[in-house]
């Protein structure tokens, strides 16, 4: 797991947890006004996908933790990442 900030942003924590009955992964980081976040996953950390579904964040309207469930890969080793670029 890991953060990557465009515009020289300072990176940000995620914190994840499986849960033992589905195998479904939830995240969640900090999110800012001003800015938006998209939430990505590798299988080899090289290629980067943004296509899971409802993980794009934008245009918030108050500061606050963002969270994410992938429903989508139960019991699969994925690595995730959260891109914050500002907004302009």
């Amino acid at each position: 797991i890991r953060s990557e900030s465009t515009g020289g942003v300072t990176p940000f924590s995620l914190a994840s947890i499986r849960d033992p009955d589905t195998g479904h992964i939830t995240l969640s980081w900090p999110g800012e006004v001003g800015y938006d976040y998209q939430l990505q996953f590798s299988t080899d950390l090289a290629n980067w996908s943004d296509t899971l579904p409802g993980s794009s964040f934008t245009n918030l309207a108050n500061t606050g933790t963002l969270t994410y469930t992938d429903t989508t890969s139960a019991n699969t080793a994925l690595y995730y990442q959260v891109v914050r670029t500002p907004l302009p």
